[in-house]
């Protein structure tokens, strides 16, 4: 750790106006003097060239963070979590600032572990900040108030497994008052009863002008599987659960989703290919025909709950529905690629049959295929 001169600092910010410690990513500058425990840091801070170079889609978001709470989503492999760094670096001078002096603390929230290494690194890579990771193997568990206040003090960005952030919570070893933002990484996961989600039940308790600021990343908004009708009120319940608005690029087009429906009268068969199909379903009729007046109510039964019977009857029916429905969908195509398919079912079939009857059908079947390919 460097101590550095707060007035040859200020007299470089001065001149050059490059020192993040008078300027943020996007040109406003810090009229106020640095204090001596903002220089109180491990290395110098040396801005990196990309930060002149951003994706207008990460200053878009960053921007949109700076006012409100968001969700920033973004593909996997966007750098969302810059968008994060950026917005730690432009409230640098709240964690930098001691603890008992009203200084803020961030913290930065991961689902596994692997991440929690990964996005420290990442942090440490992008800010000049103290950025340390804690992870359940460190023996966190086990850790006191004290331990914790030590860490909270020496570290301006606390990076850690999501359980872990709970159980500093429900014990009441940091308050929320002294975050100054929470960022959810992956935060998808912040549903049910996950430990993400009880994170943002206990800020429920805190009063909501007090409240740390948030920022949601995520590469997918749901993990679930989800009709298509209800995903508005999927991501609507998170949303709603963060208390953020879900941000996208303003340069990303809405799409526009159009249905055709299928129209009969518009693809009318050809004459071949209709006269090939009225033999193929005649055969199948008068198949299913037979297969009822043999089995009579057995059949009945084995539509309402086919489970029940050893002999599988229903495996016959369900290759004459199924050729019936495709024949009257794509045509004789249609018929002939289920035909094939159930050639190989039905001869696998023959190894378990115990009814001489069920044998005696499915071999009519497993003609009728070969007749129809």
């Amino acid at each position: 750790m460097a101590l550095f001169d707060c007035k040859v600092i200020n007299e470089i910010l001065n001149s050059t106006g490059l020192g993040h410690f008078g300027h943020t990513v996007l040109g406003s500058y810090r009229t106020t003097p640095i204090l001596e425990w903002e220089v109180l840091v491990e290395k110098p801070y040396t801005p990196k060239i990309q930060e002149w170079k951003l994706k207008p889609v990460l200053v878009e978001l960053f921007e949109a963070a700076l006012g409100e709470n968001i969700i920033a989503y973004l593909p996997t492999g966007s750098r969302k979590t810059y968008i994060a760094a950026l917005l730690i670096k432009e409230k640098v001078h709240e964690v930098t600032k001691p603890l008992d002096l009203g200084g803020k603390r961030t913290v930065f929230l991961v689902p596994i572990i692997l991440l929690a290494i990964q996005q420290a690194a990442y942090l440490r890579r992008h800010t000049y900040l103290r950025v340390k990771e804690f992870y359940g193997s460190m023996g966190v568990d086990s850790w006191r108030k004290e331990r914790w206040k030590t860490e909270f003090k020496e570290n301006h960005v606390l990076v850690m497994t999501a359980q872990i952030f709970v159980n500093v919570l429900n014990h009441d070893f940091f308050s929320a008052y002294q975050l100054n933002l929470l960022v959810f990484d992956k935060c998808h996961a912040a549903v049910k009863d996950a430990p993400m989600k009880q994170v943002l039940s206990k800020l429920q308790s805190y009063e909501s002008l007090r409240r740390p600021k948030i920022l949601g990343l995520t590469a997918a908004l749901f993990r679930m599987r989800c009709t298509p009708h209800k995903v508005p009120e999927v991501i609507q319940k998170l949303s709603e659960s963060m208390g953020c608005i879900v941000k996208i690029p303003s340069s990303v087009e809405t799409p526009c989703e159009i249905v055709l429906q299928y129209d009969d009268e518009n693809n009318k068969q050809n004459p071949d290919s209709l006269t090939l199909s009225v033999i193929i379903l005649d055969m199948v009729f008068k198949l299913m025909q037979e297969f009822k007046n043999s089995y009579g109510e057995l059949i009945a039964k084995v539509e309402s709950d086919v489970a029940k019977h050893p002999d599988k009857i229903d495996l016959l029916l369900d290759a004459l529905k199924d050729i019936n429905y495709l024949l009257r969908a794509l045509g004789p195509y249609g018929a002939y690629h289920c035909a094939h398919v159930y050639i190989r079912i039905l001869q696998q079939a023959k190894s378990r049959v115990k009814v001489p009857q069920f044998l005696a059908d499915l071999n009519k079947v497993s003609a009728l295929c070969r007749e129809i390919k």
